[in-house]
């Protein structure tokens, strides 16, 4: 065996090896523990310990009504698509997880900050992912979609003390 055999076949095996740790270092890392939070197959994990699960709840349930009330598609497809989500409160009053942001959707998971503000606006984005198919980033169809009448609905609940 030639010495550029050798070296090539150790360059190899020290990939191997790196690949090998690295999964299992991502395997045994902590996961998010999500908790079910009692209500339409919703999971919820929250940064802060003394987060209220039952504001959640209310909150998911005003957001989602509010989205009924004021959505376009009719109620039995935007209760079937606002179910089955997970929220991320991350422990901040005003940002979700990154700076100058108050919330985000990806997928299944809708992140908020603690005070739920973006709660429903975020909801919103989930039902144009699930019933149309679309990412509408812009907002361009939030008005027509009966959107910020919603948001504004929601956030009025919110201000006057939501229970």
């Amino acid at each position: 065996m030639s010495l550029g055999t050798l070296a090539i076949l150790v360059v190899v095996g020290l990939g191997a090896l790196a690949g090998l740790v690295y999964l299992c270092v991502r395997l045994w890392q902590p996961r998010i523990k999500w908790r079910p939070l009692g209500f339409l197959g919703v999971q919820y994990y929250a940064e802060d310990a003394p987060f209220s699960a039952a504001l959640l709840r209310n909150a998911v349930d005003k957001a989602r009504a509010y989205l009924i009330l004021n959505g376009r598609w009719p109620t039995g497809a935007t209760d079937k698509a606002l179910g089955g989500f997970n929220v991320y409160v991350f422990a901040d009053d005003q940002h979700a997880g990154t700076p100058g942001i108050s919330g985000y959707q990806s997928g299944n998971v809708i992140g908020v900050n603690r005070k739920l503000t973006a709660l429903c606006h975020e909801m919103g984005h989930l039902l144009h992912e699930r019933i149309e198919r679309i990412v509408d980033a812009s907002h361009v169809r939030w008005e027509a979609d009966g959107f910020e009448k919603a948001e504004r609905s929601y956030s009025d609940w919110l201000h006057a003390g939501a229970p």
